[in-house]
């Protein structure tokens, strides 16, 4: 079995092979993983083409939003992100509209001007920095209020493929077709997928990355978005944790592929002082002391604060009453069993 389990990973996995390489054996947890893939391969095609909705055609009328937070991108990526919004919403029958928002939170605006006549967009700069969830919130609500269906949220560092926004809603379409309960939905990120660990046959995942992902009405009215508290980091896991206490699910969509390479970004000491930060607060809201204490620690062992008093205070911050077995601190910054 083990040398089964080794070939498959060689021919089926190049993902796997690239960031785990088989010089050593797998872990017992990896053989558990790729075995079971194996039998969901072999014994359930046809279910996960039902799940993504593969044969089934995208149908109107819809109206989509795209919205996009921007701070300080250099304009030619924002045009190429532009532009694949436009070439993916050229693939969708008529009755389906697509639009697109971008909020501005730089301190050095970007000119509408730049974007030409094939990636058109309506621009808004939002006076400061309102952070990412505050941003989006404001572009999601602004789209729900106008009578959007859904609401696809972009990092301004990306790109879609052109089939991505299209199989984001045949796998909602089928759900809905299904009767069983909205999403939140995410696109597969390229060329590195994100480690969390998801369900090969269903596509539930513990949390849906912010990077690329689609919002149905139904959810927004439930959770309203974002929790504002969070400025950058964890508020992903944070929505996600609660569409999913509110009855929803969270799922990724393997056959919507936005690119996000991030290998260039390397350690960035802010970057990691805004993730304890907010992973302090997500272990408050979500009530695991052990975690809170941990970032406290290292906040402090990194001299990123001198003290404690000079963190943001979190006794009058939310507090989820009954989280469930819902929050997973058990897994570090990953808040989730990951595949490599």
């Amino acid at each position: 079995m083990r040398q089964r389990i080794r070939d498959f990973v060689l021919t089926r996995c190049p993902l796997l092979v690239r960031l785990t390489p088989l010089h050593r054996e797998l872990t017992e947890q990896e053989q558990t993983r790729v075995q079971t893939e194996m039998l969901l391969r072999e014994t359930a095609p046809a279910t996960v083409a039902t799940v993504l909705g593969v044969e089934s055609p995208v149908a109107g009328p819809l109206r989509i939003v795209t919205g996009v937070v921007l701070y300080n991108n250099a304009a030619d990526d924002i045009v190429e992100l532009v532009r694949s919004i436009r070439l993916a919403a050229a693939t969708l029958p008529e009755g389906i509209t697509v639009e697109v928002g971008l909020l501005d939170n730089g301190g050095t605006p970007f000119s509408p001007d730049a974007l030409p006549a094939d990636a058109e967009a309506r621009y808004e700069h939002a006076g400061a920095n309102l952070g990412f969830g505050k941003g989006h919130n404001r572009l999601m609500r602004q789209a729900f209020e106008g009578g959007a269906d859904f609401y696809l949220g972009i990092n301004p560092d990306g790109r879609l493929h052109p089939d991505c926004l299209a199989n984001l809603l045949r796998m909602a379409q089928a759900e809905m077709a299904a009767g069983g309960p909205s999403s939140l939905l995410e696109a597969i990120q390229f060329p590195e997928e994100h480690p969390k660990w998801y369900d090969p046959r269903t596509f539930d995942t513990p949390w849906v990355s912010g990077a690329c992902f689609l919002m149905p009405r139904a959810v927004f009215r439930a959770t309203q978005g974002f929790d504002e508290h969070m400025f950058l980091y964890c508020e992903d896991v944070d929505l996600s944790w609660r569409v999913r206490l509110a009855g929803f699910r969270t799922r990724i969509c393997p056959a919507a592929i936005f690119l996000h390479d991030v290998s260039d970004r390397g350690h960035e000491p802010w970057r990691f002082k805004e993730m304890l930060i907010a992973g302090r607060y997500l272990a408050h809201k979500w009530g695991n002391p052990a975690f809170r204490d941990q970032t406290e620690k290292l906040l402090l062992s990194h001299k990123m604060v001198s003290s404690l008093t000079d963190l943001p205070p979190l006794d009058r911050m939310p507090v989820i009453e009954k989280p469930g077995a819902i929050p997973d601190f058990e897994h570090a910054f990953s808040f989730a069993l990951t595949r490599w």
